[in-house]
């Protein structure tokens, strides 16, 4: 079993390392990617070396902050804590869709921010870490707009059909909007009022699906690969955007994609460490290879499935069984870990979940109760928060 360091320790050892005590050769002590700033991108790169020892092709010295030799629960504790020093904090970012709302909760529940709209509804969104930026959609107007964390408006783009599903690619701030028949992926350069229907310079169509349910994007050595679901054509693509042309049809066209068949997909997610997915029906779970095909685990005979999360650092999958009123954590294999229901009991509807890598902690939007719930890494109650109606979905 492996040690966890006390935060006290902790802080030590990240003190050591600032005053220069430690062999980390780093300028930015946490900057394991050199940018300037401890931040998700560095998260990532830890996650991708978890787990590795002395000797190991994935070890780097520079992760091993308490140089032991093994990057594990230690480093992650150490790195947490420069991650604080660094000023960001943790924080779920909600779409709150009857009350038109976009929220920022901070880990402790209290609101960072608390925008709202005229009179668009906010199904979904996706967050830009780097820029500090939130895309959402806007129900009816055929709209998404970009704020910042503190609620300015950024910008707006046109064109997007009832957009329901956004995914903001961290390593290059593209972001990928689906709405009834066509994907975008739009770059982050775009300037206000621009038109995904109308204007060109600044995105990409991709056409031929009609029921897309789920995007998730990786980067695999560098270079981008989202994953599409597609629900009624029982598919799954994964693309290779770089050279792909405009409108590329999904249907007639080849090069830049290929298929993998799955019944019934419904929900999809990455692990950003090891590029593997994690693809699930109302009833299947299945961990799947990077390319997709080889099976890794598998999971069947469930109730009724209503979304998925993956933690990149431990590698296990959380979700949630409308039917069953279950949130259940998956090891890598598919075993089942954790079981619990929601702290309510009269009446449970949850809608969305997610997890953060940095603390394994899990987001629950439960409409039933109209609140937003934090789960420990072990599925242990923390606190909920409300009312929030209908709450769609959930970043953190």
């Amino acid at each position: 079993m492996k040690a966890t360091l006390s935060s006290g320790i902790a802080w030590l050892y990240a003190g050591l390392i600032f005053f220069g005590l430690g062999s980390q050769a780093l300028a930015v002590p946490g900057d394991f990617d050199e940018s300037g700033r401890v931040d998700g991108k560095d998260l990532m790169v830890l996650s991708r070396a978890y787990g590795a020892s002395n000797g190991d092709a994935a070890f780097d010295a520079t992760i091993d902050l308490n140089e032991d030799g093994t990057i594990d629960a230690s480093d992650l504790a150490i790195f947490r804590n420069l991650f604080a020093l660094s000023g960001r904090v943790q924080s779920v970012f909600v779409a709150n869709e009857y009350s038109h709302q976009v929220l920022r909760l901070s880990g402790s529940g209290r609101e960072m921010l608390s925008y709202t709209t005229n009179s668009s509804d906010v199904k979904v969104l996706g967050v830009d870490e780097e820029r500090e930026w939130i895309w959402f959609s806007l129900q009816g107007t055929q709209g998404v707009r970009v704020i910042d964390f503190e609620g300015n408006i950024i910008k707006e783009i046109e064109g997007a059909n009832t957009p329901n599903d956004i995914f903001v690619n961290q390593e290059n701030g593209y972001v990928w909007i689906k709405d009834v028949s066509r994907i975008y992926r739009v770059s982050p350069d775009v300037p206000d009022d621009y038109d995904v229907l109308l204007d060109s310079g600044y995105h990409q169509i991709i056409t031929g699906v009609s029921s897309v349910s789920d995007i998730a994007v990786d980067n695999l050595s560098g270079a981008p690969v989202a994953w599409v679901v597609e629900r009624y054509s029982n598919s799954i693509y994964r693309i290779t955007p770089t050279g792909m042309p405009d409108n590329y049809d999904l249907d007639t066209e080849s090069g830049y994609h290929t298929k993998v068949t799955f019944s019934g997909p419904q929900f999809l997610a990455v692990n950003q460490a090891d590029h593997t997915i994690w693809v699930a029906s109302t009833t299947e779970i299945k961990h799947l290879g990077s390319n997709g095909t080889s099976e890794l685990g598998v999971v069947d005979s469930l109730s009724n499935i209503g979304g998925i999360a993956v933690n990149p650092v431990t590698g296990v999958c959380w979700y949630f069984d409308t039917s069953a009123d279950m949130i259940v954590r998956l090891s890598e294999t598919c075993v089942q870990e954790i079981t619990f229901s929601p702290f309510v009991s009269n009446y449970i509807d949850v809608y969305a979940i997610c997890v953060d890598p940095l603390t394994g902690e899990v987001f629950v939007a439960d409409n039933g109760s109209d609140t937003i719930a934090k789960y420990s890494p072990n599925g242990t109650y923390l606190w909920d928060k409300g009312p929030y109606y209908y709450a769609y979905d959930l970043h953190c």
